[in-house]
């Protein structure tokens, strides 16, 4: 009976590990990087629908601070341009007359200093426990 749980304990481990591999399986805890992703693409949505909500007047009004404090950082734009108006990051690089690379460096910059801004605790245990 022992040998057969051994057997299982590793198929479920290998099958785990593959599944996470191919992104089949994520795990349970977004990153604060992620998170922040993840109200950008959602906010124009809550703010269109769900006005007048306590936890989501909240909401609107944390994302609308934080995006104020970068308002003058000179690729502002491009979170703009990804989350809102759903641009590819290609489209994003024609408008603003500049490479791809520069595009992606300066959204996931701008992404960061917003998971700071949104997720402190979380973003500060990522950077010092990951």
């Amino acid at each position: 009976m022992q040998n057969y749980q051994k057997i299982i304990d590793e198929t479920v481990k290998t099958a785990i590990v593959q599944l996470k591999k191919h992104q089949l399986l994520n795990d349970s805890r977004s990153s604060s990087f992620q998170k922040v992703e993840k109200c950008l693409y959602c906010y124009s949505d809550f703010k269109d629908q769900n006005a007048g909500h306590g936890l989501t007047d909240k909401f609107i009004h944390n994302v609308e601070d934080a995006l104020a404090q970068l308002e003058d950082d000179f690729y502002y734009d491009i979170l703009r341009y990804k989350y809102f108006d759903k641009l590819t990051q290609e489209e994003i690089a024609e408008k603003l007359h500049c490479d791809v690379s520069t595009v992606t460096r300066n959204k996931n910059r701008l992404i960061k200093r917003l998971s700071f801004m949104l997720f402190s605790d979380q973003a500060i245990e990522e950077l010092l426990f990951n």
